[in-house]
């Protein structure tokens, strides 16, 4: 920053207008889908209109997804090849245990994620309490985010709970439309 001095002007923007728009955007849609709101909310639209808005969001999604699997996969491979400051040469050269070693770890974070959103039935609600302990604290600030914490933590734990007293959650790996139809 040319003026450090302005960070806390700008840290103030952000947090208002992040703050505003997630408020906007959950109201407008809870006002028009009510307690019929499905997760993700672009499945509260029609059929034309959810696949054009998932064909705009998927490559959004998709570069998301990669750049955080990358991150995952580059962490647990410095890991294996950095002991004590020194680097293994399988880190900077073109090598098949280097790269085989890469690979491996790729799938297995990928196919790691694959069963963890399949086999839990209730994953909206854990992206919920996950998005609630660490997401809330970056989007709304220390005193807002407390809150957000504390009552998303609660409300998301409630709809686990409530999800099985009523049997509400499809078996593992179905392929259940949770869409408004």
């Amino acid at each position: 920053m040319k003026r450090p001095q302005d960070f806390h002007k700008a840290l103030y923007a952000l947090q208002i207008a992040a703050t505003t728009l997630y408020l906007i955007v959950g109201v407008v849609v809870y006002a028009y889908t009510g307690e019929n709101t499905v997760s993700p909310a672009l499945g509260n639209t029609g059929p034309t209109l959810r696949r054009v808005a998932y064909g705009i969001a998927l490559p959004t999604i998709i570069i998301s997804g990669v750049v955080n699997g990358h991150v995952c996969a580059k962490l647990i491979f410095i890991r294996i090849f950095r002991r004590n400051g020194e680097h293994s040469k399988h880190m900077t050269t073109h090598s098949v245990i280097g790269w085989g070693t890469w690979i491996t770890i790729c799938v297995l974070i990928w196919t790691l994620g694959f069963i963890i959103a399949c086999v839990i039935p209730f994953f909206n609600d854990l992206l919920g309490v996950v998005s609630a302990i660490f997401a809330s604290w970056y989007t709304y600030g220390i005193s807002m985010g407390a809150f957000v914490m504390i009552t998303g933590m609660y409300s998301n734990i409630q709809a686990i709970v409530d999800g099985y007293r009523s049997g509400g959650f499809p078996s593992p790996f179905s392929c259940i439309n949770r869409g408004l139809v």
